[in-house]
């Protein structure tokens, strides 16, 4: 199936609505979760026989379930056919043996056992001593968890072909569908024209859970197949390590030219500009950037969670500073401001714990040292607590205005993930793959730090090198510090 785009998007209060949720009544059902456990059995048939001969045999049974029995069946699914008088049961499952050789479904006995199914356990278990039930069922979910499979794809076909049989579908003459109906089980998966069979055969079984009248699976039948099995097999575990080493003289070497320029730089401002609040400010951000990225550094945290919460800040740090002198012009003082709205959210940290008369014990909060700050720089009484953004603005407002908004939408909002601890970064950062088609293919956490991300230092060093230009278009650097090579 074909990604939609962001364009192919409806806007709506804030929320970008997919195609398929812009249609009325249309709800979501996984093929592996909600329809598999039903119809597996007939999986197991054709896996045995192959494509041709496999459905043919399917065919003669459902059949013979439909139409001779007359059983009130729509759907082949198994929990409909186990709820059948026992007599039509009976009858149903010796045709079942004549057709096929019952040793394809005795694995099916290991999750349906005899208390709950007595008359399939009657036909199909063997009671081998020793016997592959197990591996036989790993290997069948392993082939039909994808929706897309072959053998997933002749399954969906049968649904579609029995709801034919039983008059619960119809189709208009000159839909490909039709077509598929009558040549697909005789062309072979290699044959050009399967390329158009298999996509239409899954696009008409897909929705047709969410059709008035038709109930392909039963929720409870569906819980206690993936209970059994899940219980019956252990976790295979595998962590994605996608840790590249980085070139570590390359990367002390741009350290040591980042330590060049802000040499440079401190000198600029404690000789010749110390009392100018615009270089303070932006030289001080900047020092805030270096600092991160002699974190990253120093503590290699490169391919570590805290990696991107330091992309992130150094990202914000030069769309801030650019913000600031592109909107100099229309403010008197922003700097001024600037900085009264940085020492107001951090006066309203410190009162919190001033109205509660008490603080955290053994806090990295440093509450006295934040005091000495606040009153080093201003009187507090004349200090007010602005709970928006800076200039009523978010960071992607400003990233537009300065026209950085790729680096909004490539790496801030990213990073962000990280360190909101939103669920995309969790699943990133801790989750290890279960690679068993009995769990679900499900995801553990990774409590031995195995999962490593992929190095943010090429990303940190091209946000350093634009905000380097673009503090020397402010305050130009020497010659021979302008180019890094």
């Amino acid at each position: 199936m074909k990604k939609s785009k962001i364009s192919d998007h409806q806007f709506k209060k804030g929320v970008f609505v997919t195609p398929f949720n812009q249609i009325e009544n249309l709800k979501l059902q996984h093929w592996n979760f909600d329809r598999l456990p039903a119809y597996i059995w007939l999986g197991f048939i054709i896996d045995n026989y192959g494509h041709t001969d496999g459905l043919e045999r399917c065919f003669k049974i459902i059949k013979y379930l439909v139409k001779d029995l007359s059983a009130d069946i729509d759907y082949p699914a198994f929990n409909k056919i186990n709820k059948l008088s026992d007599d039509t049961l009976e009858k149903f499952y010796l045709y079942v043996c004549e057709v096929i050789d019952k040793e394809i479904l005795y694995p099916l006995t290991l999750i349906y056992p005899y208390s709950l199914f007595p008359i399939f356990n009657k036909y199909f278990n063997q009671q081998k001593l020793h016997d592959n039930r197990l591996e036989r069922i790993n290997e069948i979910l392993k082939e039909t968890y994808d929706h897309q499979s072959y053998l997933s794809t002749d399954i969906r076909f049968i649904i579609i072909w029995s709801g034919v049989l039983a008059d619960k579908l119809k189709f208009f003459k000159g839909l490909q569908i039709v077509d598929a109906l009558q040549q697909y089980a005789y062309c072979s998966h290699e044959d050009e024209i399967m390329k158009q069979y298999r996509p239409t055969i899954r696009a008409t079984e897909g929705p047709l859970g969410s059709m008035p009248g038709i109930k392909l699976f039963d929720t409870e039948f569906n819980e206690h197949f993936w209970k059994e099995i899940s219980e019956m097999t252990d976790c295979k575990l595998f962590v994605l390590n996608m840790k590249d080493d980085d070139d570590q003289s390359r990367v002390q070497n741009y350290l040591d030219y980042l330590y060049k320029i802000m040499q440079y730089y401190e000198k600029f401002l404690r000789i010749f500009n110390p009392i100018n609040k615009k270089a303070e400010v932006l030289l001080s951000i900047l020092t805030y950037s270096y600092k991160r990225i002699k974190e990253l550094v120093e503590h290699n945290l490169f391919n570590e969670i805290s990696g991107r919460s330091i992309m992130r800040s150094v990202t914000e740090n030069l769309i801030i500073m650019k913000y600031l002198v592109n909107e100099e012009s229309n403010y008197m003082n922003i700097w001024e401001e600037y900085i009264s709205y940085g020492f107001g959210q951090y006066k309203l940290i410190r009162l919190r714990y001033v109205d509660k008369e008490s603080s955290p014990q053994n806090s990295h909060l440093p509450l006295d040292f934040m005091d000495v700050v606040l009153e080093s720089e201003t009187n507090e009484e004349f200090l007010n607590m602005d709970t928006r953004y800076f200039d009523k603005k978010n960071v992607r407002e400003k990233a537009i205005l300065v026209n950085e908004k790729e680096l909004f939408d490539y790496y801030y909002d990213y990073d962000s993930q990280f360190e909101h601890g939103l669920w995309g970064a969790i699943r990133e950062s801790v989750s290890l793959i279960c690679d068993n088609p009995s769990h679900k293919y499900h995801h553990s956490i990774d409590i031995e730090d195995q999962q490593k991300l992929k190095s943010v230092w090429n990303d940190c060093e091209l946000i350093m090198n634009k905000t380097i230009q673009f503090m020397n278009s402010v305050y130009p650097l020497p010659s021979e510090l302008i180019n890094y090579e």
